[in-house]
């Protein structure tokens, strides 16, 4: 093991001189690619009409959610009892039930409409339902009995 040599600062291992320095290249200027350049100036982003509308609708339902009042558990506690004390099968409290959730629908309808104004993606349908509101056709009894009855079918 003695015939390993040493290492000292005045060895030839590891020594450097100013003769072995590699010169430093200046920066280079590079100019984007012709075709990369084409391409990120034609690039686009489309979004289906179908996203945009269900954007929209997700933003509208986060407002009325927003307006809703807080459910009360005292409240719906009272609801299930009654509900189980067959409170709910008098005609007379169907009817009045029924009016309050269509008195709600309808100032959601006219909310939408209002919407709908300011942002006229439904086209066709909202006219409808603006020419059917003007003309009372959602007064009419047979009307609000077709809806109460619908809206109590989709109940669970």
């Amino acid at each position: 093991m003695t015939n390993i040599p040493k290492i000292a600062p005045d060895s030839a291992i590891g020594k450097v001189s100013r003769g072995q320095q590699t010169p430093v290249k200046p920066k280079e200027e590079v100019s984007p690619d012709k075709t990369t350049t084409e391409a990120s100036s034609k690039d686009t982003v489309h979004v289906d009409e179908k996203r945009q509308e269900n954007v929209r609708l997700a933003e509208n339902a986060r407002l009325l959610l927003e307006e809703l009042p807080d459910v009360r558990s005292e409240r719906v506690e009272q609801a299930r009892r009654r509900l189980q004390e067959g409170f709910y099968d008098d005609p007379e409290v169907l009817a009045k039930t029924a009016g309050k959730i269509l008195q709600e629908r309808s100032e959601v309808i006219n909310a939408n409409l209002k919407s709908a104004d300011q942002d006229d993606t439904n086209g066709e349908k909202v006219q409808n339902a603006k020419r059917r509101v003007a003309s009372g056709y959602y007064d009419k009894p047979e009307v609000l009995e077709k809806t109460a009855e619908n809206i109590l079918k989709d109940k669970p």
